[in-house]
């Protein structure tokens, strides 16, 4: 049985003039968390999402079974069972052996096949089988269930926390990244009629290359990784630092990348 709260969301979903699909969306995401807190298993994400529509059928969601040719004909009876057994139009009877039977196997069945991965696969694979225009009437449809107060609201949407650090780290890599070039560039402005050894060729190429790997590790938000690559950065900023100065190192210490990330302590 699904729970009340799943039913009471599928109702609310009903009452939004959302679609029949949308309202046993609430069923599946149900099973999904059902399988990952470990109440039992499924054999893959396709049994999952089945599991969850035929309840939701049963629930009285109007949602039609799959037309001949779209499923296995084992499928479709089941669905056509469920629609009419939700609709009221056929009379069910209880059978507590195979539901005992049922719930013993799903139990022995692995709980990874509703893990994010497994999920996001089986969404790719449903989408790849249909149209580029059956994708976008679909989501001009899904549009359109929502008013404008919704639209609004999901449009002013605040990110994650995630994408707010690594925006942020990603400026303060980026501001580091220029304030450091434009020092590079006024000490080497000393030496800019002579030609570089290759050795100050080479450091000016690998500070650029870590650099950008902070900036990339940065937007992914792994500060640890990004202050790694800046670490490495500085050394060669003080390497060319010192070889333009003929060896002898500024007064003035470059920047420490705790500090540029923000590190306290």
């Amino acid at each position: 049985m699904p729970e009340r709260r799943t039913v009471q969301k599928a109702k609310r979903d009903k009452r939004a003039g959302k679609s029949p699909t949308t309202q046993a969306g609430e069923f599946v995401h149900e099973e999904i968390r059902k399988v990952r807190r470990g109440q039992h298993g499924a054999r893959s994400p396709q049994q999952a999402i089945a599991i969850g529509l035929s309840k939701a059928r049963r629930a009285g969601v109007p949602l039609r079974p799959p037309a001949k040719g779209k499923a296995k004909a084992r499928t479709r009876k089941s669905a056509e069972y469920a629609y009419e057994a939700g609709q009221g139009n056929r009379k069910t009877r209880r059978r507590p052996r195979v539901s005992r039977a049922v719930s013993q196997a799903l139990k022995r069945e692995p709980r990874g096949t509703a893990s994010r991965a497994a999920l996001s696969k089986q969404a790719r694979s449903a989408a790849s089988r249909r149209s580029a225009s059956a994708r976008s009437a679909a989501a001009r449809k899904a549009v359109k269930t929502k008013g404008p107060a919704q639209r609004s609201a999901a449009a002013k949407r605040q990110p994650g926390p995630e994408r707010v650090v690594g925006d942020s780290l990603a400026q303060k890599i980026n501001f580091t990244a220029t304030t450091m070039a434009r020092r590079t560039q006024s000490r080497k402005s000393k030496v800019v009629r002579t030609r570089l050894p290759r050795q100050s060729q080479n450091a000016q190429r690998n500070y650029e290359r870590y650099v950008e790997l902070a900036r990339a590790e940065a937007l992914k938000g792994d500060l640890i990784a990004a202050e790694s690559y800046l670490q490495h950065a500085e050394h060669y900023l003080r390497s060319m630092h010192e070889e333009a100065h003929g060896g002898r190192l500024s007064p003035q210490p470059a920047i420490v990348p705790k500090q540029r990330l923000g590190h306290r302590g």
